[in-house]
């Protein structure tokens, strides 16, 4: 507690500005719509066990020993290889909240199909959410 007896008039406490709440997981999800935009073709999903907050091309590298050639890297998050693609472990509740939170957001307005910006919001939060659950009926249902 900040009156604890031991903390004296020269102790100072610092605390953590709070993570905005609207932009946790967008930086992530943008790099899962780019992959799929830029790899219509793409059949197989996984998931790459990483640490918290690295990269995927970090871990290929150390694993393998090398940099690997041929892999596209978007954000540190995610990783594709000829037709896979595969999502860190650390990003998926990450990419869950932000397409969750962009998905709520824009059934709120009920003309979201009408304008062409909101529509393609819509498809990527929907196809992040149904590449990570496939039994995403709200996702579905949107789509």
């Amino acid at each position: 507690p900040i009156n604890h007896p031991d903390l004296d008039e020269s102790s100072t406490i610092q605390f953590q500005d709070p993570p905005d709440l609207k932009t946790v997981g967008s930086f992530e999800l943008s790099a899962v719509d780019k992959a799929l935009d830029q790899n219509p073709d793409l059949d197989e999903f996984g998931l790459i066990l990483t640490e918290r907050g690295s990269s995927i091309q970090e871990s290929v590298a150390e694993a393998s020993g090398t940099d690997e050639k041929g892999y596209e890297f978007g954000n540190g998050a995610v990783l594709v290889l000829g037709r896979r693609i595969a999502i860190a472990y650390w990003g998926v509740p990450l990419i869950l909240k932000a397409a969750n939170r962009e998905l709520k957001e824009l059934s709120r307005d009920p003309a979201w199909i009408d304008g062409p910006a909101t529509r393609a919001r819509m498809a990527t939060a929907t196809r992040a959410l149904v590449l990570i659950n496939a039994d995403h009926n709200t996702a579905w249902n949107r789509r």
